[in-house]
């Protein structure tokens, strides 16, 4: 689990030339959920693209309010919740709800949003250089669990079956801010393109006046001033990267990350980093999150069964592959 989203910043390729004289691009940058989020707006009328651009990065911050465990978001948010005790009703706000529908419905057991209290303990690590002792991480796994956290959403309640179960939602929330805000740009008519990148999670709407394709850049994990390879998305599509980099601290030898395996309560070392395109940012960024923690060959099997999803996995030793559904859409930087 993702105590905070280690996503990969994907390389933005998004080239505007060639352009009719009469479209313009609004760009707008804000700071929210730890992260830099930025949306580029494609339209014939400047005024409206500001006031849709804007109005896309007010309901980011919404949720950013609603999901923040760290600060009080108000009545239904996710710190009240998890300051709940242990078997009371909880009501969260509809941001929130819309999240903890999601997750519960997902049947995977690797991602595990109820393992804050360990998440906290590598975040403690980081910043003083120090493995947590083994003893702590087990005891604070006693308090973690999918079965300890229920949604009921014909009620809309939420119930904790542990007062000190503390909820995470790095590995969702962001990607569902991106879908939301994405929402907002297209209930406006002024917006005929647009990209929103919330930290390295991406979705693309319309189609560009040149012509050309979305194209992505996916970054090396290794070195930052590089990148793997491009990918091209699909108008709607999006892209999530979850990765062993930006965030983590080297002790004892070793790479230590935030990306925890809920049943050891240490970082899972399978890969290096993890990119998956998908028809929603939601979707992509819980399915990185999901895919980092598999093995190869579990991950090719589960996108087997699922090929509105397609990845590109760069292995422990540094290896890259990219699923199938991508040989014509996937281009390596070695290439």
């Amino acid at each position: 689990m993702k105590m905070y989203r280690l996503l990969a910043l994907l390389l933005v390729l998004f080239i505007t030339g060639g352009c009719g004289q009469s479209e313009v691009k609004i760009s707008d940058t804000r700071f929210a959920m730890d992260t830099f989020i930025k949306i580029d707006a494609y339209g014939t009328d400047e005024a409206a693209l500001k006031q849709a651009t804007n109005n896309a990065l007010q309901c980011m911050q919404q949720i950013a309010t609603q999901t923040d465990r760290f600060n009080d978001g108000g009545a239904g948010s996710l710190y009240r919740l998890n300051k709940a005790g242990s078997g009371e009703a909880f009501t969260p706000a509809p941001l929130l709800a819309a999240l903890l529908g999601f997750y519960s419905a997902q049947p995977d057991n690797e991602v595990d949003i109820t393992l804050g209290k360990v998440s906290d303990l590598w975040l403690q690590g980081s910043k003083t250089g120090t493995v947590p002792a083994e003893a702590a991480i087990k005891n604070s796994l006693l308090h973690s669990g999918r079965d300890k956290l229920s949604y009921n959403a014909q009620s809309n309640t939420a119930v904790k079956a542990d007062a000190a179960l503390t909820i995470d939602l790095g590995a969702i929330a962001k990607g569902y801010a991106v879908d939301k805000a994405a929402d907002v740009l297209q209930q406006s008519k002024a917006v005929s393109a647009a990209l929103i990148n919330g930290g390295g999670n991406i979705k693309v709407l319309g189609s560009k006046a040149d012509g050309k394709p979305w194209v992505i850049a996916v970054q090396h994990p290794r070195q930052s001033s590089k990148f793997l390879g491009t990918v091209i998305l699909q108008p709607g599509q999006a892209a999530a990267t979850s990765g062993d980099y930006q965030r983590y601290f080297e002790a004892e030898g070793k790479r230590w990350h935030h990306i925890i395996s809920p049943q050891t309560g240490y970082p899972v070392n399978l890969h290096q980093s993890v990119t998956v395109i998908a028809p929603t940012a939601l979707e992509a960024d819980y399915n990185s999150t999901l895919l980092f923690l598999k093995t190869d060959d579990e991950i090719k099997t589960y996108l087997a069964q699922r090929t509105q999803l397609a990845a590109i996995v760069v292995d422990a030793d540094g290896s890259v592959w990219a699923s199938p559904n991508l040989a014509q859409l996937w281009h390596s930087a070695e290439d």
